[in-house]
């Protein structure tokens, strides 16, 4: 039915649910605790320090997560993480130097999947990545469009695939500036 429902304070974020109704939330970890029934959660705000660690679609519409340490995406057990951008101009970064895997996003399980439709995944504060300065994955990353830039790290610069099994579809977008001693 559309319904929205009101609340008090600036809105960051809105869930749009398999029944039809929106929920609008001032507080995006709320907005992700509640996502269980949800079919998207669209961001209106930029927002920073936001881990996002379970299945969900985010559509960033034209905003940015900014993560000042830790990752912004991990997804450590079964199940899929969609980045999607209805604007074109959203972002997800990571302004760290932390040596760790996989600084923007880390699919830490093999039967996890990250799907990249839009927005930008920007390590270019990353230096020292240990495994996928930028995307580490250990199950499959799909990448059907959006943008993956920059990103310095040890074994593997850009994205890492982390075992034998692990796969990387890529049909659209882009990546570029990323380094590595070892892996590309």
């Amino acid at each position: 039915n559309g319904d929205i429902y009101a609340v008090k304070g600036d809105v960051v974020a809105m869930l749009y649910n398999a029944d039809g109704t929106t929920v609008a939330y001032t507080d995006a970890a709320a907005a992700i605790a509640a996502y269980d029934s949800a079919e998207k959660l669209v961001l209106l705000a930029d927002l920073a320090d936001l881990e996002l660690t379970k299945d969900l679609t985010v559509d960033l519409n034209g905003h940015s997560i900014r993560m000042d340490e830790g990752r912004a995406m991990a997804l450590n057990k079964p199940g899929s993480l969609t980045i999607v951008d209805s604007v074109g101009t959203g972002k997800v970064s990571v302004r760290t130097q932390k040596n760790d895997n996989g600084m923007v996003v880390n699919v830490n399980n093999a039967k996890a999947v990250f799907n990249l439709y839009g927005g930008t995944l920007d390590g270019t504060g990353v230096a020292n990545g240990n495994n996928g300065a930028i995307v580490n994955v250990a199950g499959s990353m799909n990448m059907y469009g959006g943008k993956i830039i920059g990103g310095k790290g040890v074994n593997g610069g850009a994205v890492r695939l982390s075992n034998e099994d692990a796969t990387l579809l890529m049909t659209g977008g882009t990546i570029t500036g990323g380094s590595a001693k070892r892996g590309g």
